[in-house]
């Protein structure tokens, strides 16, 4: 888990170093936010739902959200395109392509896995390929009761 976090804040960093140089010198930029996630437990299976958001002024590009589940799970399904792993049976994360988000528009994605037997909490952060002025907002975290 470390690992994975040690990643996240990296990118949090960079972000924060890119997106500020960018504003400073009028480049578009785009502010995609996690707006909600939810974690439950459905039967047999452990349910990650995660809402992103672009929250400024320009069309956010590229725009993808990678969750992380519990270890101890296997990835069942998505309602998105996801690439997941690191192993077979996919196990950690998945990491799936939102496209172009337009000012204000909303997207979601579902993931499903295995259900967990001690840790219920899914983690999302997203990123586009354009500067991000308020990254705080990029990372989300559920746990389900």
């Amino acid at each position: 888990m470390s690992c994975r976090l040690d990643v996240l804040t990296s990118t949090f960093v960079l972000a924060t170093a890119l997106a500020g140089n960018a504003l400073a010198q009028g480049i578009p930029a785009a502010d995609v936010k996690i707006q909600a996630i939810q974690a439950s437990v459905d039967g047999d299976q452990f349910v990650c739902t995660v809402q992103v958001h672009n929250d400024n002024d320009d069309d956010a590009r590229a725009v993808k959200v990678v969750i992380l589940f519990p270890l101890e799970v296997e990835f069942v399904s998505s309602t998105r395109r996801c690439a997941v792993g690191p192993a077979y049976p996919a196990q950690g994360w998945a990491q799936c392509r939102l496209g172009t988000m337009t000012v204000g528009q909303v997207k979601s994605v579902t993931v499903r896995t295995t259900a967990p037997t001690r840790n219920r909490t899914c983690s999302a952060f997203v990123w586009n390929n354009l500067p991000d002025p308020n990254p705080a907002n990029n990372f989300g975290q559920s746990t389900a009761p």
